[in-house]
């Protein structure tokens, strides 16, 4: 049966890399979701991209989802944000997984 692990992520580079070590033994796909945008819709770079290369011993169980999250108006769309950041990660991420 896989195991997924899944987490959006933001800038904590040291701790993926700890969960990524701690974890790799007994996970079948660790699923990394990220925005260009923080769920309050301040712009933010693309740090696990701009250091996919430092994670390569883990890239055959790592599978890194960008999810284009929207401007926040009113209080609520943050948490709009961070649904759709999930949900949209699972979906993208777990297509053609098997």
């Amino acid at each position: 049966m896989p195991i997924y692990d899944f987490s959006t992520f933001n800038h904590e580079l040291d701790l993926l890399e700890i969960r990524l070590y701690e974890l790799y033994d007994y996970i079948t796909l660790f699923l990394n979701v990220e925005s260009n945008m923080t769920f309050s819709g301040k712009a933010k770079p693309l740090h696990l991209q701009e250091n996919w290369s430092r994670f390569a011993r883990y890239h055959k169980k790592m599978r890194r989802i960008e999810v284009n999250l929207e401007p926040v108006n009113k209080p609520m769309d943050v948490w709009n944000n961070e649904q759709r950041m999930r949900d949209e990660g699972i979906r993208l991420g777990l297509l053609n997984s098997a």
